[in-house]
């Protein structure tokens, strides 16, 4: 069928041509880099979302103040509702919650409570309140991964999100 092809092609261009952005190595020093990121990825097929803690904390705050992870989130939505990319969402919590018995809650969009403002970035499309976008984005089937506390690298972490991605999209139809 069709989408067994299209799936097939995207995994095989994964597998064999993965050009993973991180801003401290791929943005050109001495230029701006927002027009370098949202072309990034406007030639992504596969866009992976790495949802953190972090993140979530910093969109809560995205009607007072501009956010940048959330612009790429913005950007990256409307090419997965055009079916220009994939998205997979990686949702990355921390081992204390698994302690805690809270496996899933930082990520439960509805509890979390994110504004029903727009989110005041000049460039950001505007389409969706901030909390309609992050409910959307939750709700597409993602993986979920613990960070055991270890202070890592940006390029460690990334990697060992591909990794699991790699993994994911091996084993699941896309």
């Amino acid at each position: 069928n069709q989408n067994q092809n299209q799936n097939e092609e995207r995994l095989r261009k994964f597998n064999h041509k993965t050009n993973v952005f991180l801003d401290n190595k791929k943005l050109e020093k001495g230029k701006e880099w927002e027009p370098q990121f949202i072309q990034a990825l406007q030639n992504s097929s596969i866009i992976l979302l790495i949802i953190s803690n972090k993140a979530v904390q910093h969109f809560q705050k995205a009607h007072e103040e501009s956010d940048n992870l959330l612009l790429e989130f913005e950007i990256a939505y409307e090419r997965y509702i055009n079916k220009e990319t994939i998205i997979l969402p990686i949702f990355r919590g921390e081992v204390s919650d698994v302690e805690k018995g809270k496996l899933f809650t930082p990520f439960n969009s509805k509890k979390i409570g994110f504004p029903p403002e727009m989110h005041c970035h000049p460039k950001s499309p505007k389409k969706y309140r901030i909390n309609e976008l992050m409910n959307k984005i939750m709700a597409i089937q993602g993986i979920v991964t613990y960070d055991d506390g270890e202070e890592r690298e940006k390029e460690s972490v990334a990697q060992e999100c591909l990794d699991l991605a790699k993994k994911y999209l091996s084993e699941s139809p896309i």
